[in-house]
């Protein structure tokens, strides 16, 4: 088996393609560093507003923590409301209606005139 070589021909490039090339390459990074500004600026532009966002996030959260010890102010005095008319309801059981009290203020009424009609 022969051994095949091949040459590579080196290529020179002259002062003015090279140059012409760095002018290029500096183009297409000046290009890049456009875009890259462009794209930090909305970044920040964004980064402002999640801030704005943020803050008003935390002032919902203290108007919700302001609620929820209210909500717990109001279910204790409920509590405490549905104890007392638990208490009334009980004591109300031992007191007589205002119809049973009209009946036994007529007998009384009527047992009084019989020991008066009585004794006279």
């Amino acid at each position: 088996m022969e051994k095949k070589t091949k040459k590579i021909k080196e290529k020179t490039y002259k002062a003015g393609e090279v140059m012409s090339m760095l002018e290029h390459i500096n183009d297409g990074i000046e290009v890049i560093g456009e875009q890259y500004k462009g794209v930090v600026g909305r970044l920040d532009g964004i980064d402002n507003r999640l801030d704005g966002i943020d803050s008003r996030l935390d002032g919902i959260d203290s108007r919700l923590d302001g609620i929820d010890s209210r909500l717990d102010k109001m279910q204790g005095d409920v509590d405490i409301i549905k104890s007392d008319i638990v208490d009334i309801k009980y004591e109300l059981k031992d007191k007589v209606s205002y119809a049973e009290f009209e009946k036994m203020e007529k007998r009384i009424i009527k047992l009084e005139k019989l020991v008066f009609a009585r004794s006279a």
